[in-house]
């Protein structure tokens, strides 16, 4: 039973002192690939903004007739 103990607490001390070294990187990599992702959507996102705004800008005006006809319907 003795020795069932002390290789629980082995075991268990292994896991902490893995856990303290293995777990810091995997979180840094994934903090690093959300920093990504985040600025990668970010960037999409004023493009297309732009885009859409561009495209407002060089589409001609409606004109009341038009915008009366779509109303109606």
């Amino acid at each position: 039973m003795t020795t069932f103990v002390i290789n629980l607490a082995a075991i268990t001390v292994d896991v902490i002192i893995m856990s303290c070294v293995l777990l810091p990187p995997l979180f840094r990599r994934a903090a690093q690939l959300f920093r990504r992702v985040r600025r990668d959507l970010r960037r999409w996102n004023h493009e297309r903004r732009q885009r859409r705004e561009q495209q407002r800008r060089d589409e001609p005006p409606t004109t009341p007739t038009t915008q009366t006809t779509r109303s109606t319907r």
